[in-house]
């Protein structure tokens, strides 16, 4: 991540263990794994653009709030929280448009891109994270996701109005997978015995449940 590079002088900011500067990641893949798992399939009941125009507008606001109140450790946790569930839209739904709306015999090269932009921006990231907190502040690299602001009148245009299916979310689905995901990354970032079982479990549930739904995360009508 492009803030990785600016932990040692968050961590001296704020006089805090590794472990608790740890969250500052571990907040954002949190909602960014569950987001990226949920905002899929919601696409086929709200839509693409609608999702991707509120993720977009969510991660910026998570920005905004990270930089402003950068003061506060509890409140920058927060705004990790935010920009992950924001963030998780662009993978989520850039997959979801390359699957509906690319020909198959296009599809390779469709991914192959976006394999190789993901590829770049987790090689060019660090390198100006590190030049801002250089130069500037860290604080200021949260600001970053805050450029693709300017993608919504280009979005809310090319974007068409799509027909969406009528149906009722599955809560119960997206609790369980939810979750399991939390307990999963946490078990990752702390070792504990106890947070597998809990995500595993939640996984088995989660598993079972689905086998009785006829659609992953929608009850169609």
């Amino acid at each position: 991540m492009i803030l990785n590079v600016s932990l040692p002088d968050i961590a001296s900011d704020f006089n805090k263990e590794p472990a608790s500067i740890n969250w500052i990641n571990t907040a954002f893949i949190l909602t960014f794994s569950i987001g990226t798992a949920v905002y899929g399939k919601l696409s086929d009941q709200l839509g693409i653009k609608k999702l991707l125009l509120f993720g977009i507008i969510v991660n910026c606001f998570g920005s905004v709030i990270g930089f402003v109140v950068h003061s506060f450790f509890s409140v920058l946790i927060l705004a990790r929280f935010i920009q992950g569930a924001g963030a998780a839209a662009f993978p989520a739904l850039v997959m979801v448009v390359v699957a509906r709306y690319i020909p198959k015999e296009n599809s390779g090269k469709a991914f192959g891109l976006i394999g190789s932009i993901v590829a770049m921006g987790e090689g060019v990231g660090p390198s100006v994270g590190g030049v801002i907190a250089e130069y500037a502040h860290w604080s200021y690299i949260l600001l970053l996701p805050v450029v693709t602001i300017i993608t919504v009148p280009f979005l809310a245009k090319l974007l068409k109005q799509e027909d969406v299916i009528k149906g009722s979310i599955d809560v119960k689905g997206i609790i369980f997978m939810s979750v399991g995901i939390v307990f999963f990354i946490m078990f990752m970032t702390s070792y504990r015995i106890s947070f597998l079982v809990v995500s595993i479990i939640c996984f088995l549930i989660f598993v079972k449940h689905i086998r009785k739904v006829s659609n992953l995360l929608l009850i169609l009508r």
